[in-house]
């Protein structure tokens, strides 16, 4: 008897799953600086240089949860761990609510930080209820989760936090407390007894996770167009309210509908094109018509002199969309079933540690170039997409099956 007779369950939960777990992380984003600052009295250096602290502790701790999460998978399954990461969100969302000093929310954070690196088994279980024909397809579903998350995470937090400060956290809790309890009864495990590999913390630690790397050479191309792809999608996120603040003078209003005209393209790209582009083209293909169009998004944004431009080059970027997933497909194919969360967890670090660099310099690059060049942050961005382009054409898509 297949292990899945019928898999429909399985991916409505792991979209439904990344989906709230990045909605309840979204509705936190608006309001941690106004609960920081309501905390230190107004003083608004202080809450930024607490807001600096959070996300440097953030970024460390998911640097080594993920490839725990993701070894801790590969030894006990998918689901017990995907449902303890989820459970554990929702407690922590509480204490998050109710902590009455910085100390006691940082802690908090802490654990959020820890239990919100599931996303390493979740990427794990993906890969193991899918085919290698049908991994773009669900990694793309995984992509629309994530965009319409970040749609609908900040509103719903703007919204809330307007009446409470502390009331996001509530509905953050509440919607990750039912998703785990739906996967509590719904989810099937997915990774076979006979797939399921020792834990050791040589595999679970980041630098130990690394090895992966070393034992698996197709996979250093793929890693490495990986981290060029998120460095320099932070330039994005790290400049985007300055650079259209100075540059077009949006205030908070207009800088929401962009993000929001970005999520809602993400959605379409990803829900639906995904599946439908890498199918008739295969994923070396789709994997360059992403970073070429990021390419030339990073390129537009820097250069276009009206908003309107600006709209036009984040349309053009949408296509970005195609990277991810035909990326995971192609990542997913170069280890066994048993090695699928650790593949995940190194991802996972690789990511984390362009997170700990890559938003200080595109920052300091913004602030240095404003009066000269104030989109250098995105013609840097431009360059590096190139230079994954280039290392995708090198790759023949036998060395990767």
């Amino acid at each position: 008897m297949p292990l899945f007779p019928n898999a429909r369950p399985s991916v409505v939960f792991v979209f439904f799953a990344l989906l709230l777990d990045v909605m309840s992380l979204g509705i936190i984003i608006p309001i941690l600086p106004m609960l920081l600052t309501q905390m230190v009295s107004g003083d608004t250096a202080q809450a930024a240089y607490w807001y600096g602290l959070f996300a440097l502790m953030w970024s460390v701790i998911q640097f080594f949860a993920a490839p725990f999460w993701g070894v801790l998978s590969d030894r006990f399954g998918r689901r017990p761990i995907i449902l303890i990461s989820c459970f554990g969100l929702a407690v922590d969302h509480v204490l998050t609510a109710l902590a009455p000093s910085i100390l006691l929310l940082l802690v908090a954070r802490a654990f959020s930080a820890l239990f919100s690196a599931n996303f390493s088994a979740i990427n794990a279980y993906a890969s193991d209820i899918s085919t290698p024909e049908r991994r773009a397809k669900i990694y793309g579903i995984i992509g629309a989760a994530w965009g319409t998350g970040f749609v609908l995470g900040p509103a719903l937090g703007g919204m809330l936090g307007n009446v409470d400060v502390r009331w996001p956290f509530w509905l953050a809790a509440s919607l990750t407390f039912l998703n785990a309890l739906y996967g509590l009864f719904i989810l099937p495990e997915s990774l076979k007894m006979e797939n399921r590999r020792p834990f050791t913390w040589k595999r679970a630690n980041p630098f130990g996770s690394l090895q992966l790397l070393r034992h698996h050479r197709p996979l250093w191309p793929l890693m490495s167009i990986n981290a060029l792809y998120f460095i320099s999608h932070y330039a994005l996120t790290s400049v985007f309210v300055l650079y259209t603040s100075y540059r077009y003078h949006w205030n908070a209003h207009q800088v929401g509908l962009a993000l929001t005209y970005t999520g809602i393209l993400n959605v379409l790209v990803q829900g639906v094109l995904v599946s439908r582009i890498v199918k008739k083209l295969g994923e070396i293909k789709s994997l360059t018509i992403g970073l070429c169009a990021a390419s030339i998004g990073f390129f537009l944004f820097a250069s276009a002199s009206t908003p309107t431009m600006f709209y036009v080059g984040m349309t053009v970027f949408s296509l970005i969309g195609l990277t991810t997933p035909a990326l995971q497909s192609l990542m997913t194919q170069t280890v066994g079933p048993q090695d699928q969360g650790a593949l995940q967890g190194t991802s996972g670090s690789v990511n984390a540690m362009c997170g700990f660099f890559a938003p200080v310099i595109f920052t300091t690059l913004f602030g240095h170039s404003l009066n000269v060049l104030p989109g250098a942050p995105y013609y840097v961005s431009a360059f590096l997409c190139l230079v994954g382009i280039v290392i995708a054409w090198r790759i023949a898509p036998q060395k990767i099956a």
